[in-house]
């Protein structure tokens, strides 16, 4: 494992996330709606809305 996959936990590059406009890198695969509202700084009262790419099936 090289130092770039021990910083991330796994062997992917950091994730570019955007929420509200506002640019973030997450450093995990997955990501949930708890996280989300904390890193976005999102109150409970608002809704997320996550898009899904498609993988080219």
């Amino acid at each position: 494992m090289n130092k770039e996959e021990q910083k991330h936990g796994h062997d992917k590059p950091v994730l570019p996330l955007t929420i509200n406009g506002k640019q973030f890198e997450w450093n995990f695969q997955y990501i949930n709606g708890t996280e989300i509202r904390k890193l976005g700084n999102i109150p409970p009262e608002e809704d997320i809305f996550s898009p899904l790419k498609s993988r080219g099936r």
